[in-house]
């Protein structure tokens, strides 16, 4: 008990409690009579004096769920107002209250305060009990309990300030139920690398438990809140074995063992998917995934779509070529990996790209042709392609022959190459030039070179004579000039078209007209004269000397 009371009265701590019997107020709630405590006005003197009587509990340890109660009145009849507070003090074994009469000293946690305001009518007049249930202390704690006989404008003249009992004044520690956790056992299942969430709850705990891993341990990257949710990404896949302890502010405790499976996955998307085309088929790379699902990746599935068809192939390592596709046809396509939990997502879609065939042109031998001014010939055999698609023809040669479709002209004699295209459209590609060559001969030229109009004459030495006819030449031919010349120089000799005769006998006169690039020397014509050197008696001529 300690006493602050200002000014000091003639009774200024507690004490025993006064029967009716003795001429008290009132009896005891229970037990004998006076077995009550008791404070009143004469703790202060005069009439506006402080009265604060403190009454301690013994020091004990202090938990929450703790229940203190006690029973309190007053006396019946003229009401002078009194209060009476309970105070705690978390220090320990201390008393101390302070040395004023407003101090609080340790105890300055008000845990319950009857007629805070001083009011006629409040404080009970008939035995009351009051219950305080201990709360907000974060852990078990060492401290006391104390009432305080508090009232101002007290004593003997005082407005406030009567006569006040406690009695039956009971501690009733508080006993840790039985915890029970929930779920108990396995807890729902995890994945690998993907957001975990999962709770447990408890019944028994007083206000607000805490949660924690006291055995074991959860899987990596998972963890405990205080509130009891566990949360998190694993990187680890296997069963994780763990014990989870409960605690509440009165320091009471639950265990429950528990276990989290993390199950691999498949794997992740792989990234920068692109596509290559070739023939009919196309050749799909990528980036693996940096997520294989906590199982080893065993191979990828490459699918190419056209929108509406899908194709697959399956592969370890990039590229992965997709055949059986269309030429001609758009695709992109998208990788998945797998491994032995599934098949993952797919990567985002590839370029676009078109698959396209490889053609070939077949283009046979060609048959010689003959030089003829403005002549042409078709290419024959014709040259096909692989593709089925149209070739066209040119010429390497324009100095020799040009073409027009599958017509080729006759441009001069000599070799004439011909190349065969397909340039190829959105199924083929271009296919390579295939190139034949045509001989073109030179034309013949034909000579006419009729008999002389003269088959023969008298001969005089030094005399001359005229070709007549002159040989011709047949259309076309090189334009060439006909020259002639004498085959027999001992009889005759030719200078243009003149003749000088130059002995009897024979002369025989020869036709030659030259080739060019385009025609060849006409073959050589002759045509003869006979000179005669006597003329019979009845004027004919004498036969020649042969």
């Amino acid at each position: 008990m300690q006493s602050n009371n200002s000014p000091v009265g003639t009774n200024p701590n507690w004490f025993q409690g006064s029967a009716v019997a003795s001429g008290g107020p009132f009896d005891a709630y229970n037990g004998a009579a006076n077995s009550y405590i008791a404070a009143n006005f004469n703790g202060t003197s005069g009439g506006s004096g402080t009265i604060s009587n403190w009454l301690g509990t013994p020091n004990r340890t202090l938990r929450n769920g703790d229940v203190f109660t006690f029973y309190t009145r007053k006396p019946t009849g003229t009401d002078y107002p009194d209060r009476l507070e309970v105070r705690l003090s978390t220090n320990g074994a201390s008393t101390n209250v302070g040395a004023s009469a407003a101090a609080t000293g340790d105890f300055t946690t008000l845990l319950l305060s009857i007629n805070p305001n001083l009011t006629t009518g409040v404080y009970p007049t008939t035995w009351t009990q009051y219950t305080i249930t201990m709360s907000g202390l974060p852990a078990p704690t060492s401290g006391r309990m104390a009432f305080r006989y508090y009232v101002t404008g007290a004593g003997p003249t005082g407005t406030n300030s009567d006569y006040i009992g406690i009695d039956n004044a009971v501690y009733t520690p508080y006993v840790c139920p039985a915890f029970t956790m929930t779920p108990g056992g396995a807890l729902v299942g995890g994945a690998y690398a993907q957001p975990y969430s999962t709770s447990l709850t408890q019944t028994g705990a007083l206000g607000a438990p805490n949660y924690a891993v006291t055995a074991g341990a959860l899987p990596p990257g998972l963890t405990l809140s205080a509130n009891g949710t566990i949360s998190g990404v694993s990187p680890a896949v296997g069963t994780f074995n763990f014990t989870v302890t409960v605690n509440d502010a009165s320091g009471c405790n639950g265990s429950q063992s528990y276990s989290i499976t993390v199950a691999a996955t498949a794997p992740g998307a792989p990234t920068g998917a692109s596509a290559s085309a070739g023939d009919a088929q196309i050749d799909v790379s990528w980036v693996a995934p940096t997520n294989d699902g906590g199982s080893a990746i065993s191979g990828y599935l490459a699918t190419c779509t056209d929108g509406t068809n899908n194709f697959n192939t399956t592969g370890a390592t990039p590229p992965i070529t997709v055949g059986g596709l269309t030429n001609g046809t758009a695709y992109t396509c998208a990788v998945s990996a797998i491994n032995n939990v599934g098949t993952g997502t797919a990567s985002a879609p590839s370029n676009s790209v078109t698959p396209t065939g490889n053609q070939s042109i077949s283009f046979g031998p060609q048959a010689g042709q003959v030089y003829s001014p403005g002549g042409t010939f078709a290419v024959n055999p014709p040259a096909t392609a692989s593709s089925g698609l149209a070739v066209t023809y040119g010429s390497t040669t324009p100095g020799v022959c040009t073409v027009s479709g599958s017509t080729v002209f006759i441009v001069a004699a000599g070799t004439c190459t011909l190349t065969a295209d397909q340039p190829g459209d959105v199924a083929w590609n271009a296919a390579a030039q295939t190139q034949q060559s045509v001989a073109i001969a030179p034309a013949s030229q034909v000579l006419t070179f009729p008999p002389q109009t003269e088959p023969s004459l008298l001969f005089e030495a030094g005399a001359t004579f005229a070709i007549a006819p002159e040989a011709t030449s047949a259309s076309p031919n090189s334009g060439n000039s006909i020259a002639y010349g004498s085959l027999t120089p001992a009889v005759c000799e030719v200078n243009g078209t003149t003749v000088t005769m130059v002995a009897p006998g024979a002369c025989i006169i020869a036709a030659n007209q030259g080739g060019n690039a385009n025609f060849d020397a006409a073959m050589q014509k002759t045509t003869q004269v006979m000179l005669l050197d006597t003329i019979f008696a009845n004027g004919f001529e004498a036969p020649p000397t042969l």
